[in-house]
């Protein structure tokens, strides 16, 4: 089969300083100097969702100002920030960044300080993953470098290959092709898992899916496990027989490779690779789309080559569920029509909401599906250490804090004081309440008010002017909220005095200085106690008012 030979051509720019620093021993680059690997070095015509690991070593020091240039070839996606970026925590050369992305080319910009130092460009990232062309050949992605900004780039000596599959393998042929075969994630997997998420273990099924032909002798399968998962190990690795042979696990694992070695497979026959298993399962990333790549060889095929197999398995994960702890819409009413969101965000859908701490008020239910908390409230109440969990598909819990929903009633209170005015004064009786449902109706449903007197619909006072005395008992003042709950007070009774009276005297209105003089006022107080004063002109000296009687006395 052909390969596509893609050429990786970094180049680095180095920005001219004076008299550029170079550690003792180190010798300075020049352009052109160091190599670029590549890993995986092939791919199958037209193959989705490819990411590819480009690995330049200096082989010299690269001071300040230097650069690399590596341009795709035509028929490959242009270089972009949304498909193409450096890994940084990876690499060892410092000062790196992409200077530019101009056509087909990517500029990086670095400063390598030993001949070991390295940096990582990823071609083909989560969100961005490349396509291959579906043109059969040998693709070079040329690297250049350039020392110290100063002057033009030069090409790496040898250029990395990326070998994708030359030409479609007919997989019912009478030789059957290295690359046949089917991995996919097994039916024991989830196929969303959640960000951060332990206790991970994934299974993938290879099944030979030609129809004469077997994997046998020194045929091999490979998974490589995506950056960001747990390493495979011996120890989180195994192989399960199924209905074909397979061989024992390689104990090397480059670059995260699984190898299941001395595969024997019939057609339609399968077996299933183990990463993470009981007693050493594997941590999952963050959120992203993650491609196990997969490939074989088989014995079968002549060239023996190491292909791509078609449609290599995903694996989702997504970010961990979130849910807020409501501060607003936590008061009610009893008999009022209750809804009460909650917020929250579930990648790995469907949710499930549950009530998890203390018990909802009476006639409120929560929704297994959106959280809300709704219904009618039967009880009032102050109900506390309310709290909900969401938990998403893949068994992520998180819950809100406890919070607390009110259920007020709709009451009215008896007066007990202000009871007694009289007849012609300004009166005004408040009546307490509280309304669950606002607004509030008060009308007058016992016994007739008191001449003059009147109810505000609005607020329940009784207020007016007096104008007729008496005893009126039975008054009772009824509540609606505006769902026709209803609340009245006990009867009570109202009493209406008549106005004081006072006599002018007529006699005893002489007396002789310095004797001693009392006269008394005539009055009749219905509403005690009544006070008096003097009004008018004012006493003869020596003389005062009792304000409790209205006697003036004294001696003059």
């Amino acid at each position: 089969m052909k390969r596509f030979l893609r050429t990786l051509l970094p180049v680095l720019m180095l920005a001219a300083v004076a008299a550029p620093f170079v550690a003792p021993g180190i010798a300075a680059a020049a352009s052109g100097a160091g190599t670029m690997t590549v890993a995986p070095n092939w791919v199958a015509p037209g193959a989705t969702g490819n990411q590819f690991v480009f690995t330049f070593t200096a082989g010299a020091a690269f001071t300040s100002g230097s650069y690399a240039t590596v341009t795709v070839p035509t028929g490959w996606p242009a270089p972009t920030s949304l498909n193409t970026a450096l890994n940084v925590s990876g690499s060892t050369c410092t000062g790196l960044s992409i200077a530019s992305y101009v056509g087909q080319v990517v500029t990086v910009d670095m400063t390598c300080s030993s001949t070991t130092s390295t940096f990582i460009l990823d071609y083909g990232i989560t969100g961005g993953l490349v396509t291959a062309p579906t043109t059969l050949g040998s693709d070079q992605f040329v690297t250049a470098t350039n020392y110290g900004g100063s002057g033009g780039t030069a090409n790496l000596s040898g250029y990395p290959d990326i070998e994708p599959t030359v030409t479609v393998v007919n997989c019912t042929s009478t030789t059957i092709g290295s690359g046949c075969g089917t991995m996919s994630v097994s039916s024991t997997t989830p196929s969303v898992i959640s960000a951060g998420t332990t206790g991970n273990e994934l299974s993938f099924k290879f099944t030979n899916n030609t129809s004469t032909q077997s994997f046998a002798g020194t045929s091999f399968i490979t998974l490589t496990v995506p950056s960001g998962w747990t390493l495979p190990t011996t120890s989180n690795t195994s192989v399960t027989a199924g209905t074909c042979t397979p061989g024992a696990i390689n104990n090397t694992f480059p670059s995260g490779q699984i190898t299941v070695g001395s595969v024997n497979c019939a057609p339609g026959k399968y077996f299933t690779l183990n990463y993470g298993i009981s007693g050493n399962t594997v941590t999952a990333p963050s959120a992203g789309s993650y491609q196990f790549i997969s490939q074989s060889s088989n014995s079968n095929d002549p060239n023996n080559p190491v292909d791509l197999l078609a449609g290599s398995p995903s694996v989702t994960v997504d970010a961990d569920p979130t849910i807020t702890t409501p501060t607003t819409g936590l008061s009610t009413g009893v008999g009022a029509t209750y809804s009460l969101a909650i917020t929250s965000t579930v990648a790995n859908t469907p949710g499930v909401f549950t009530s998890t701490g203390s018990a909802l008020p009476g006639g409120l239910t929560i929704s297994s599906t959106t959280g809300t908390i709704s219904g009618t409230p039967t009880t009032p109440g102050t109900f506390t250490g309310i709290k909900v969990t969401l938990t998403d598909n893949a068994g992520v819990a998180v819950s809100t804090s406890t919070f607390t929903i009110t259920v007020i009633n709709t009451t009215i209170t008896t007066p007990t004081t202000g009871l007694t005015t009289t007849i012609g004064a300004t009166y005004s009786l408040a009546i307490t309440s509280t309304v669950a449902n606002p607004p509030g109706v008060y009308t007058s449903t016992g016994s007739a008010l008191p001449g003059g007197l009147t109810l505000n619909s609005t607020t329940g006072a009784i207020s007016g002017t007096p104008t007729a005395t008496g005893t009126f008992s039975g008054i009772v003042v009824t509540l609606t909220d505006n769902v026709g709950l209803t609340a009245s007070t006990s009867a009570f009774t109202i009493t209406v005095d008549a106005g004081p009276t006072i006599t002018t005297p007529t006699t005893g209105l002489t007396t002789t200085k310095g004797a001693t003089y009392s006269l008394t006022i005539t009055s009749s107080v219905a509403n005690t106690p009544g006070v008096f004063t003097s009004t008018g002109t004012t006493l003869p000296g020596g003389l005062t008012i009792s304000s409790s009687t209205g006697t003036i006395s004294g001696s003059p």
